[in-house]
């Protein structure tokens, strides 16, 4: 039986400023990126939604994207918003899948007639690998970032403190944890610190992904030690589940080999 919870203290109208800052070291190469933009999550009750978020304003590492390659990758995301969503069992669902894959359509149809070659076809094929039927539409949208950053504003009100959680490490692929979530109801906060549960499946796919990928990386050491990390907390403005600062910190290195550092940060404009 579908629970859908149509509660709208739960996301209460309210713009945050993202930052999302992330790390990634494959043997010498560092890769290091600054994303920032502005999320409206907005209180709508209608029959089929309640909760509408929007994008805007994004820069990367504090200017527009100019480039062709980052340019094509951003109208495919943009395409994605807005969300339009339930709450069902205090978990963001997605009602409005058909509008959007409607926009994706009409972007594509953009790009094709703007832009040729390789690069449009590289992003496109991958694009549409993980979008292309409503199931893996849904799933992709499940797995953004922001996504999870704003569904734990909503683990304040669940009964179950019990929270096995995915998080994508880009561009390695899932990780999950399990843990408890710890509600601090004196300081208004959720705390959650989960520990993994699938680090030999990451560690393997960090080798074959440097491997398939052609990265110089001298492997020395027959068994390599892998340090994971995953720091998350929300601190509400009262007692609703608007968000007065939510931070996540996720942290996965392969010693001397591979790093991935991200620090996503919600903070209530």
């Amino acid at each position: 039986m579908n629970n859908y919870i149509n509660t709208p203290h739960l996301f209460p109208t309210a713009t945050y400023a993202v930052e999302d800052v992330l790390t990634l070291k494959i043997g010498e190469q560092e890769y290091n990126t600054t994303l920032t933009y502005n999320v409206f999550v907005k209180t709508e009750k209608k029959p089929t939604y309640d909760v509408v978020i929007e994008r805007s304003q994004f820069l990367v590492n504090g200017e527009e994207i100019d480039t062709k390659f980052l340019s094509i990758s951003h109208k495919y995301m943009e395409a994605i918003f807005p969300l339009k969503c339930k709450v069902k069992d205090y978990v963001l669902s997605v009602t409005n899948i058909s509008e959007i894959q409607q926009r994706i359509k009409q972007v594509d149809n953009e790009l094709l007639a703007t832009y040729e070659g390789e690069g449009l076809e590289h992003i496109r094929s991958h694009f549409f690998k993980a979008t292309d039927t409503p199931e893996k539409l849904r799933e992709f949208i499940k797995q953004l970032h922001i996504v999870k950053a704003l569904s734990f504003s909503i683990r304040k009100f669940a009964p179950d403190t019990h929270y096995p959680l995915q998080w994508n490490i880009l561009p390695i692929g899932l990780s999950f944890w399990k843990g408890d979530i710890e509600k601090r109801a004196e300081s208004n906060q959720i705390y959650y610190e989960p520990k993994i549960a699938n680090a030999q499946e990451m560690m393997d796919k960090v080798i074959t992904y440097i491997h398939k990928q052609e990265y110089y990386v001298e492997i020395e050491q027959e068994n390599v030690q892998m340090y994971t990390n995953f720091v998350h907390q929300t601190d509400y403005t009262g007692k609703t589940g608007r968000i007065k600062r939510s931070e996540t910190n996720v942290t996965i290195e392969v010693e001397n080999i591979f790093l991935y550092d991200q620090k996503l940060t919600l903070t209530k404009k």
